[in-house]
């Protein structure tokens, strides 16, 4: 789970009118500005929220929304946020602490493939770009595994601008460096961005409380919480959830990457 929410940013991210999900990055005490961040082009980040009436940002408390307000731009899986990339570079996702226990735990390897979700809205040209109807989470990007840094040393130059690069003095702290390819189709990057579709969306239909889900059938008994139930409320936060290998979660997934 990852971008804006009601704790951290305080709004939901938005789904543009011509399908384009735009994960915001949290706010945070440190990092890259919004208005150094791009989602398309030459648009930044900044101009995108202050277009769609977004004054204040949400952490521990309220800040307002300026040019020089940071954020944590993690997952990193957009290849125009950032401009001049190489061509070469990878997808990367830092975990750390108690989310990266639980990781550990369900066992995530090299080979496995993280999909991302978060709270979204959908936007409406309406003398300017307007948030419309209730909000939901949905499915938004994806990183395939393709290993695991778990010391400053393993961190090759190209990573060392992401925000996890320097927090290898914090308590299992990791990067997952994506694939260079994706092994579901060769010609997709091993990490990147979904376009919207209603078949990405997790909470059911005509729920206020976004967290109530109404899972795919395909994941009964292999999502790692309240297994005999696949219409269930994410627990607390609900920031990672790892599902089992098997035959009809793996047709679930590769119906995801289908355009």
């Amino acid at each position: 789970r990852k971008g804006f929410d009601s704790a951290s940013g305080g709004k939901a991210s938005p789904i543009l009118p011509n399908g384009k999900m735009i994960s915001l990055p949290i706010p945070y005490k440190e990092g890259y500005y919004y208005s150094d961040i791009f989602y398309e082009n030459d648009k930044t980040y900044l101009e995108l929220m202050q277009s769609l009436g977004i004054e204040n940002v949400r952490l521990s408390g309220k800040s307002i929304l300026t040019a020089q307000t940071f954020c944590h731009t993690d997952p990193d899986i957009r290849y125009e946020t950032f401009p001049n990339r190489a061509n070469s570079w990878r997808p990367l996702f830092g975990q750390i602490s108690g989310s990266q226990t639980t990781l550990e735990n369900g066992d995530v390897k090299a080979g496995d493939l993280f999909l991302f979700f978060g709270t979204f809205r959908k936007t409406e040209i309406n003398g300017g770009l307007k948030f419309c109807g209730n909000p939901f989470h949905a499915i938004f990007g994806y990183l395939q595994i393709d290993n695991i840094i778990r010391k400053k040393e393993e961190l090759e130059d190209w990573m060392k601008y992401h925000p996890h690069a320097n927090w290898f003095d914090k308590k299992k702290n990791v990067v997952y460096v994506a694939t260079e390819k994706l092994s579901l189709d060769s010609t997709m990057r091993g990490g990147g961005i979904f376009e919207f579709r209603n078949s990405r969306i997790l909470t059911k239909l005509g729920e206020k409380r976004i967290s109530t889900w109404d899972l795919p059938p395909q994941l009964k008994g292999h999502i790692s919480w309240n297994k005999e139930k696949f219409q269930t409320p994410a627990r607390g936060r609900g920031q990672e959830f790892v599902i089992k290998e098997a035959s009809e979660v793996e047709e679930w997934v590769k119906k995801q990457f289908e355009v």
